[in-house]
């Protein structure tokens, strides 16, 4: 066991208070959005005991050791998940990601065409699915899935805006439908429909208020998108501390704003439907997303000691509050303190955690103790 030292990925939407109150500092100069731990190729995590060596480093000398049988028979000498902190303050864009299967396909199509796999118009940047569970630190705006069409319809007539009509035509059709007129519309055609159903949601109360006022906030920040029509579509779900949810493949979401712990698949795959500058590939994402109503099932706390349980071989999360849990690893784990003092211990060493230190653990320690006196994160593998 050794500590972990994080790398802080400073996107446009990230905070400058959410990591930098975990360090215990002032704001930070520049918005810091996530704190990467893990051996992702493009910012690996750093072991500090042994003179910052990158933990992709230390995987390839040691794959035995660090990864174990397991793991290794299963996803191969790389670590099969990421874990990070996201620090929301302003709404990422609209996506989606694919299966194992669509991305190998889409990978090895974008690899003949000469796409270089750091292009900015490239979509598959790896042969790899990216299923990913979120659990939240402070309350966690999140759009996840799409709401039953009739619903939909039925928010959408009650505002009453003539403009809406080619979108409401395109929903009488069934979700997808719905969903390709509003990806196909151009920028010039979404500009007039967008404004016209901003207009009409700001002041809105009763059923829809939070539908609506998320609407008007991302017409703010991305006037005229379409993007906006696509989360008009989508279910809105607020998390409070400590719930979670999973997103699997073909489920299009968006976070909008909060601080939550993270973990995925170690994927770089994302298909954007909206609320960005950056590459979108809409028939793609057509040929992704699953255009079916969703209810997003929200993972509860089930006492001090909370273990999140999806369909992902590749990671699940444990939450410790104010307890202590005994580990048996199948697997590497990495373990992040985020309030109080967090301590880890297998017997021939002990490492203390403060709020936004972590470390690694690596398959060769059997069993290991995590005790914490407020709260803490466990990344591992998911059962297989």
């Amino acid at each position: 066991m050794e500590h972990l030292a994080g790398m802080v990925q400073n996107y446009a939407w990230g905070s400058t208070t959410h990591l930098a109150s975990l360090r215990g500092e002032s704001n930070s100069a520049e918005p810091e959005a996530e704190l990467w731990l893990g051996a992702h190729p493009g910012n690996p995590s750093l072991l500090p005991d042994h003179a910052d060596q990158p933990l992709t480093e230390r995987i390839a000398a040691a794959p035995e050791a660090e990864l174990g049988a397991a793991s290794r028979d299963r996803f191969g000498d790389r670590l099969p998940y990421l874990l990070k902190l996201l620090a929301a303050a302003e709404p990422l864009s609209i996506q989606v990601h694919p299966s194992i299967a669509q991305a190998i396909e889409g990978c090895a199509r974008e690899d003949a065409a000469g796409i270089d796999r750091s292009a900015p118009n490239r979509s598959f940047r790896d042969d790899n699915h990216k299923p990913e569970l979120i659990a939240a630190l402070t309350p966690f705006e999140a759009m996840v899935g799409f709401r039953e069409l009739e619903e939909t319809t039925r928010f959408l007539k009650c505002l009453d805006v003539a403009e809406l009509a080619p979108v409401l035509n395109g929903l009488s059709g069934g979700i997808a439908s719905g969903l390709r007129t509003v990806l196909e519309l151009s920028k010039d055609e979404a500009a007039p429909i967008v404004r016209a159903l901003a207009d009409a949601c700001r002041g809105v109360e009763g059923e829809w208020s939070g539908e609506a006022d998320l609407l008007v906030r991302l017409d703010q920040k991305y006037p005229g998108d379409p993007g906006v029509l696509t989360a008009a579509m989508l279910n809105r779900l607020v998390l409070q501390p400590g719930e979670a949810v999973y997103l699997g493949a073909g489920n299009l979401h968006a976070y909008v704003e909060g601080f939550g712990v993270e973990i995925m698949a170690n994927s770089d795959n994302v298909l954007r439907g909206g609320l960005t500058p950056k590459h979108m590939d809409v028939p793609a994402l057509l040929d992704v997303v699953e255009p079916v109503a969703l209810h997003p099932d929200v993972l509860g706390v089930d006492g001090p000691v909370t273990t999140y349980r999806t369909p992902a071989p590749e990671f699940e999360l444990t939450r410790i509050a104010a307890g202590e849990q005994l580990r048996s690893t199948r697997g590497p784990e990495i373990i992040v303190g985020i309030a109080g003092t967090t301590v880890v211990e297998d017997g021939e060493r002990r490492i203390e955690l403060v709020p936004g230190e972590s470390a690694w653990v690596p398959a060769s320690t059997a069993s290991y103790s995590v005790r914490s006196d407020e709260l803490a994160f466990v990344a591992a593998l998911g059962e297989f």
